[in-house]
C-alpha cells in the first residue's frame, strides 16, 4: 500500500526511523467508516 492509497480510504501513516535500529510503520484506520454508517 502506499501513502495515497492509505489516505484515500481514510487511513494514516506514520513513520519512525532510528539509525542502526530500524524502521517502523504504523497504519491508522478509523473503526468505523462510510461503508459502516449506510
Amino acid at each position: 500500500m502506499t501513502k495515497n492509497q492509505i489516505e484515500s480510504l481514510g487511513g494514516e501513516i506514520t513513520v519512525e526511523s532510528s539509525p542502526g535500529k530500524g524502521t517502523s510503520f504504523l497504519i491508522n484506520f478509523d473503526k468505523y467508516n462510510d461503508f459502516e454508517q449506510r
